[in-house]
């Protein structure tokens, strides 16, 4: 039997059932195993060749160059330990055909936070629509490569720009620390990611009044009232609003998804209003109702928001032989670029304005985190409690104005 071979290791499937395709090579010290960063399904690799794939004439490729480069090495000495022919096998072209997908999907596999799975899935889905991410390989990503996807992200924010560049180098250093890739394959180095201060997100006194008491369609209205509730709730994020399933001593308590951060907020009368008014079944607010996913109520209720305004329904005619009509709505939205999150920005906006001290106004939104922070935050509930309630009443006799 040859010394090198490829084989497909079942011993465990990914998250995605698929296997992964190993270098087995046989040396005096014993067997070393070199993983190829490819999966594949168990009933795609028969007799060392894989079938039945859509990349099995690039994957059969790279098996055979795989292959001759261990035998070649093999070939120039004899007294190969598993330690040294690994460092060849790194600092070769082998391990220079590691995709930048399966990067991804590592990242992915250990995300510990759902924002973070999202940002990282959102990153490659972009990666995919700029050139052929199943074929992507971290060679490939030059300097070059990273300028070009840069300008065919022209059309997003810097910010966003940036999200994306720091996801890629993100995998691109943990490949080198998995070894998957050697150092010199970095391509970000001398290569500058650009970032912007972040525009502010908040609506005014006024605004908020204006958008609290507008007159909603009414498949609108809920919409609105949740997004008041995250602004009593001192900015809650959507993720956090949705796990909440009780009350306890008048307060919601919950940690925070993106930061750990433990959070116990006073619910104060105007809150309470609102999750009477939508009360759930298994949840404190019956968002969660019927869904699996709170993602798909998050991209609704951001569209619904920059949609809330005047509208007029027109009615047109169209066709030429036979004529039908429809109502047509023209809206003139309050604040389209309204989200969830000008909750968060706006409640920390106004209370500032009562010139609560930054000290509480941080406390309030959990800008820290760790264990000394759940203390302080217990410490001075009182002091967020008066600060909420300071702000709402703010709210309230600006209305009155």
């Amino acid at each position: 039997m040859s010394p090198v071979r490829v084989y497909l290791d079942t011993r465990r499937a990914n998250r995605d059932g698929l296997y992964p395709l190993k270098l087995r090579i046989t040396l005096p010290d014993g067997i070393l195993l070199f993983s190829l960063n490819r999966y594949i399904a168990e009933n795609q690799f028969v007799r060392n060749q894989v079938v039945r794939h859509d990349e099995r004439i690039q994957l059969n490729h790279m098996i055979r160059e795989v292959v001759n480069k261990a035998e070649d090495l093999l070939s120039q000495q004899n007294n190969w330990t598993r330690a040294k022919m690994k460092n060849a096998l790194l600092l070769g072209e082998l391990k220079r055909k590691a995709l930048v997908k399966d990067g991804f999907q590592r990242k992915t596999d250990n995300a510990g936070r759902p924002k973070t799975l999202s940002t990282y899935k959102y990153t490659l889905s972009t990666i995919g629509r700029y050139c052929n991410v199943n074929l992507l390989t971290y060679d490939d990503v030059t300097h070059d490569w990273l300028k070009g996807f840069v300008k065919f992200l022209g059309g997003c924010s810097i910010n966003t720009q940036s999200i994306h560049l720091r996801n890629i180098r993100a995998v691109f250093n943990e490949a080198i620390n998995a070894g998957d890739i050697p150092q010199g394959l970095y391509s970000f180095r001398g290569f500058k990611i650009k970032s912007e201060k972040t525009l502010k997100r908040n609506l005014t006194l006024e605004e908020l009044t204006t958008l609290r008491d507008f007159p909603c369609e009414p498949l609108h209205e809920k919409y609105r009232d949740i997004f008041m509730l995250i602004f009593y709730l001192i900015g809650i994020n959507m993720v956090d609003l949705c796990g909440l399933k009780r009350l306890r001593n008048g307060r919601v308590e919950y940690r925070r998804s993106k930061t750990g951060t433990l959070f116990s907020i006073k619910v104060e009368p105007e809150a309470m209003a609102i999750m009477e008014k939508y009360k759930g079944k298994d949840f404190l607010v019956d968002i969660m109702d019927g869904r699996k996913d709170y993602n798909s109520y998050v991209k609704k209720i951001n569209k619904v928001l920059k949609a809330i305004g005047p509208v007029e329904y027109v009615k047109e005619e169209r066709g030429k032989t036979r004529i039908t009509s429809r109502m047509i709505a023209h809206r003139e939205p309050l604040f389209p670029e309204l989200s969830t999150y000008w909750a968060r920005h706006t409640w920390a906006s106004l209370a500032a304005e009562l010139e609560i001290p930054k000290e509480t106004i941080s406390a309030a939104l959990g800008h820290s985190s760790g264990s000394v922070t759940d203390i302080y935050i217990n410490f001075n509930r009182k002091k967020i409690d008066e600060a909420n309630r300071k702000v709402l009443d703010y709210v309230k006799k600006g209305a009155e104005k």
